[in-house]
């Protein structure tokens, strides 16, 4: 029988591929599962127009990605947080306060799992943060963490 694959399966083939599976396997697991359709014309042209949307949005959103990396390239945020004498910060600078800074200063929400903090920034000082723009695409920000002046 033959299919068209709804979504990805190991060892059968990627979304949108159209495959000749056994009638029972196709019936009583793929079709079932909503993994796969039959392969009809219509089903057929429903896919491609789904497959072909996908990259299309798929391309809109690299670029997107693409000048979002232009703007976060080189730039330095500074962070007041109030800290002891020797530095020591009453609290800690996580991907929460980066996120914020980040909004506030580009205008545009990053994701908290794509900021690449391993640990919380809890001393004063000048720190390197990498930015996961997207599987391929990586750019690294400077965070400066200074003493606010008020107690």
């Amino acid at each position: 029988m033959k299919i068209i694959l709804k979504k990805n399966y190991n060892g059968l083939g990627k979304r949108g591929e159209t495959k000749e599976v056994a009638d029972g396997f196709a019936r009583n697991f793929l079709i079932f599962q909503e993994i796969a359709l039959p392969a009809t014309l219509s089903n057929i042209s429903t896919i491609t127009h789904l497959v072909q949307e996908e990259e299309r949005a798929k391309k809109q959103t690299e670029q997107k990605l693409e000048s979002f990396k232009e703007k976060i390239l080189n730039l330095k945020i500074i962070l007041k947080m109030q800290a002891d004498v020797k530095g020591k910060l009453f609290g800690a600078v996580g991907k929460k306060e980066i996120q914020k800074a980040l909004e506030k200063k580009i205008g545009i929400k990053v994701p908290k799992q794509k900021i690449g903090l391993d640990k919380s920034i809890k001393e004063t000082g000048n720190y390197e943060v990498v930015i996961n723009i997207s599987e391929k695409s990586k750019s690294k920000i400077n965070i400066q963490v200074i003493p606010s002046t008020t107690p």
